[in-house]
């Protein structure tokens, strides 16, 4: 699939946890305005009780949801939450919230029994967070053959418009076994029993996803996406043991053993706030009119949490070292923010630390997870991948993607109008790949020593080529770039001048880039970033003395008297290129005939008319 396909890295949401994040990928709505933020809320403004997340909790249409206006048919299996499960026009299969033992579990009703007659019991999820990881791998290979085995009888039984499931399996096999896969772990050991247990189970997936890419016809377009990416967790910060530290929670009693908070004797009327657990925490305040034993006035509310923040944002490893910290608040983050949302938001060192909201530690930090075993924490960057049996590979290099960019590409690839209140955007490379449209702007990047022809030859080719830019590199850094001619200066101008470059061309405008570039990793820089399909490495080639004669501006002169520093050709070396796309000898042939040379390629490849 990747070697035909297209993809690229996926930014998950804020917070990047799965109930939100499938719910934000289906509508392309911020969880905010969804009002969730995780599987469990706070009931009302309690201390105590909470509620979980469910089918019935999302009220914003998904894409099956406009996909049934269209009197499309539609197959879900597995998106979380869709438990109790919901009607659709077509077929649900539940998600690994399903309880159980529960013998109702899709839409419509007599499913559930098909399903138990073809595989026996269904499998929901493992029982992941155990120490008995043989029983864990053993429950994920079952779970997995399971639910491929249901997938591929209903992908084949009937035409569908559009088929979605969710393996949960992946998440689980991260959450157990990443400290035995990833030797970056603080708790990595080599040549442990399950180093392997990770690929292995990538290669069955592999193969099962290989399995239903047989069943599909040239006609279907495949996308392969994930809610979040993983990364090692380094420990667990205890929020609550810290708040008790800096006097913001206040304990009758301190718990004799490790226990909730809810259960924790708390002197709620001497509390300012306390926090949950998870892969990040959720800080809430005791405010006056709002909590039963508020103990902050509203009109104070926004300077305690302030002030909290910042404390927040100052805490340090185990060890003294920096935490990169983010703090959030709700309503600045997503607009609006309904539901049972925090007052605050945190992820401890970018996420690389769990918050443990559990008390009765003694300690501030946890080198393990404080409700069960867990060896990774979620990630903001997951994956994208788009495939078709009879694409070619698409050679534009495909910027990053939103999660909320999801939900449009599927509407985009299957013709049907955007809603204007979705948040995220359709990629104009992704959907120019799938509806056959070609983008025909390329850039030439013109290398050379100074004086050599470059900007002369672009400024004649923009007579002959439509809508031509010219993006000199002198006249650039007079606003990109000034005065900093040190190797990492003329690298980050050529960064610049490159994603300049690339804004054009993904709006189908031709360009011409003139510049010295004297260094091979610079122009293979600005190919990465621009796009090999798009990119035209153009040596214009001169001898020094030749391009020395050409200066009517004296520069090599000063050069050679010191008065220019890091001059190229003289000072600074010139690396020629070793493969170019194309060689212009100015010492050898006239404008006209360097001209028409760029023409005849530019024909050739189909970037240019006849």
């Amino acid at each position: 699939m990747m070697e035909t396909g297209i993809f690229t890295t996926l930014e998950s949401c804020h917070p990047p946890i799965t109930v939100p994040a499938w719910m934000v990928m289906m509508s392309s709505k911020n969880p905010g305005r969804l009002g969730v933020y995780g599987f469990r809320h706070r009931k009302g403004f309690s201390y105590t009780e909470g509620w979980l997340t469910n089918s019935q909790t999302i009220r914003e249409p998904r894409v099956w949801d406009i996909l049934a206006k269209e009197n499309k048919k539609v197959c879900l299996v597995g998106v979380p939450p869709t438990y109790p499960p919901i009607q659709v026009n077509g077929k649900l299969v539940s998600c690994f919230i399903t309880p159980k033992d529960q013998e109702n579990f899709t839409y419509p009703t007599e499913l559930s029994k098909e399903i138990q007659s073809l595989v026996g019991k269904y499998i929901f999820d493992v029982k992941f967070r155990t120490d008995n990881r043989d029983e864990i791998i053993e429950s994920l290979y079952e779970m997995t053959e399971k639910r491929f085995e249901v997938i591929k009888q209903m992908l084949a039984k009937e035409d569908w418009d559009y088929f979605m499931f969710v393996e949960i399996g992946v998440d689980r096999l991260h959450h157990m076994f990443w400290k035995y896969y990833d030797q970056e772990h603080p708790r990595y050991e080599p040549n442990n029993k399950y180093e392997k247990v990770i690929p292995e189970y990538y290669e069955f997936i592999d193969k099962k996803i290989g399995e239903l890419l047989s069943i599909i016809d040239n006609d279907t377009y495949v996308l392969l996406v994930s809610d979040h990416g993983t990364a090692s967790m380094k420990g667990a910060l205890c929020i609550n043991e810290w708040l008790i530290k800096e006097g913001y929670l206040v304990l009758k009693k301190y718990p004799e053993s490790v226990m909730e908070i809810e259960k924790c004797d708390i002197d709620w009327e001497k509390t300012t706030a306390w926090g949950w657990g998870g892969y990040y925490a959720r800080i809430f305040f005791n405010v006056k009119g709002r909590e039963a034993q508020g103990r902050i006035q509203q009109s104070e509310f926004q300077k305690v949490r302030d002030e909290l923040k910042q404390k927040i944002m100052s805490i340090q490893g185990p060890n003294g070292e920096k935490f990169d910290n983010k703090a959030f608040y709700p309503d600045d983050l997503y607009g609006e923010a309904i539901g049972s949302k925090p007052d605050m938001m945190v992820y401890f060192d970018n996420l690389y630390w769990r918050s443990a909201g559990t008390i009765g530690h003694n300690a501030l930090y946890l080198s393990e997870n404080d409700t069960g075993p867990d060896d990774s924490v979620h990630w903001m960057d997951g994956v994208f991948l788009l495939y078709n049996k009879t694409k070619a590979k698409c050679t534009t290099k495909l910027e990053r993607l939103s999660i909320y960019d999801v939900a449009p590409t599927i509407l985009d690839i299957m013709d049907i109008p955007v809603p204007k209140d979705m948040e995220g955007k359709v990629s104009d490379d992704v959907s120019n790949w799938v509806h056959g449209r070609k983008n025909n702007a390329f850039v030439l990047w013109m290398t050379g020593l100074p004086c050599s022809g470059k900007t002369t030859i672009a400024r004649k080719l923009q007579e002959y080529v439509p809508n031509l830019a010219l993006l000199d590199g002198d006249e650039l850094r007079e606003w990109l770039s000034p005065k900093d001619f040190s190797r990492e200066g003329r690298d980050e101008h050529n960064r610049k001048v490159a994603y300049l470059a690339k804004l054009l061309v993904k709006h189908n405008v031709p360009v011409a880039v003139s510049l010295i570039s004297p260094f091979r990793e610079n122009r293979d820089a600005a190919r990465n970033i621009i796009g090999n399909g798009n990119f035209l490495e153009t040596y214009v080639k001169c001898p020094l003395d030749a391009c020395e004669t050409r200066d009517v501006k004296g520069m090599y002169k000063k050069a050679r008297n010191n008065e220019i520093k890091n001059f190229t050709g003289i000072q600074d070396p010139y690396e020629e290129p070793l493969k170019p796309d194309l060689v212009i000898h100015t010492d050898k042939e006239s404008l006209d005939d360097s001209v028409s040379h760029v023409l005849t390629i530019l024909k050739s490849m189909n970037l240019m008319k006849s």
